[in-house]
């Protein structure tokens, strides 16, 4: 029996589909079962898969369209091996991830995911920039998952008996951010890693989630911070309209927001910092400290004036001048901009 199952749907996926496929028979581990899910395709996908002859290779046709939450879920509830290994129909697995990730979860058995740094594939498969970090240790992870996927989807290993003991499957009422929802409750049940090695060249594309259903993203994800954060702190009151300020405000600031005021999504913000460290005591680490300062500066430079009040300015300053300087110099010239257009419309 094969002790990984690795599950990959696929929808109108043929143009970068034998790439992701030999990249996952290439694995220097090879003891694992490839379940490939055609999802109604209406291009050559089917064919595509049909023309890898390998005996680890499973093929799956479904009859009707189950979207990726329903697909992985399917698989999941007959699949036999230990471990749950996620991958895209258009990306790049690095031939040692499956390897490595394993002798992770092998050594440590308190956790119950892994996930990796990855590099930025161009469509025609060139590198963009260097290779792009997720934190490492669990706590940092719980900080990022406030407002922020702390994994990358096709890159995470899963050991199903935290799945199974803990009732989880993804919601599939999610059409996306489906696996940031299901971190957020994950985390809480198990402990979670990153590996530093980039195991996965992720593809960025204009068919990309991200790029297709951006307004849809953007409330999924919002939604998903405030369930997290109110099931990490159940006695705290932080209300839905100020997390999904701050969650715009952080990730999102082509979405506009009706009625904004940047300094009451601060001292939300900073409301949650503290409660963190209440909770995790042993966790402000230089990531926690360098992640929360430059979402402060985030958040005040979504009206850009705001970023103007030298008492928060300060703040920063004096507590956190690194992310302060890397801020300021990887938005001067916007900021610049802005700041002209704010005072010319005003005139």
């Amino acid at each position: 029996m094969s002790l990984i199952d690795v599950i990959m749907p696929v929808f109108n996926g043929e143009k970068y589909l034998s790439q992701a496929i030999n990249s996952i028979l290439s694995q220097t581990y090879t003891k694992f079962t490839l379940y490939l899910i055609n999802d109604c395709s209406n291009d050559e996908s089917y064919r595509v898969m049909k023309s890898f002859k390998d005996e680890r290779i499973v093929l799956i046709d479904n009859e009707t369209k189950l979207g990726i939450s329903g697909s992985i879920n399917k698989v999941i509830k007959f699949s036999k091996g230990e471990f749950i290994a996620r991958m895209d129909c258009d990306d790049i697995a690095d031939n040692r991830r499956f390897e490595l990730q394993l002798e992770f979860l092998k050594k440590n058995k308190e956790y119950g995911m892994v996930g990796s740094s990855y590099y930025r594939l161009s469509p025609s498969g060139f590198k963009i920039g260097t290779k792009s970090f997720h934190p490492l240790i669990h706590n940092d992870i719980v900080w990022k998952m406030f407002f922020k996927n702390a994994f990358t989807h096709p890159s995470v290993m899963i050991r199903k008996s935290s799945l199974v003991e803990n009732n989880l499957e993804y919601d599939e009422s999610f059409s996306t951010s489906q696996d940031y929802e299901l971190w957020s409750r994950f985390i809480v049940k198990s402990k979670s890693a990153n590996i530093a090695q980039p195991l996965l060249k992720l593809r960025i594309h204009n068919n990309s989630v991200s790029s297709k259903f951006g307004e849809l993203q953007a409330n999924n994800s919002a939604t998903i911070s405030y369930r997290y954060i109110s099931r990490l702190f159940p006695e705290e009151s932080f209300g839905f309209d100020e997390i999904k300020e701050i969650s715009f405000k952080i990730n999102y600031q082509n979405q506009k927001i009706r009625k904004s005021n940047d300094m009451t999504s601060v001292k939300v913000y900073k409301s949650l910092y503290e409660s963190f460290k209440l909770k995790y005591p042993e966790s402000d680490s230089k990531f926690v400290r360098r992640e929360y300062s430059t979402n402060i500066l985030q958040i005040l430079s979504y009206n850009y004036i705001s970023i103007l009040k030298m008492r928060w300015l300060l703040y920063i300053f004096k507590n956190f001048p690194l992310s302060f300087f890397f801020f300021v110099t990887k938005n001067y010239i916007n900021f610049i901009k802005r700041i002209i257009k704010l005072f010319l419309t005003r005139n």
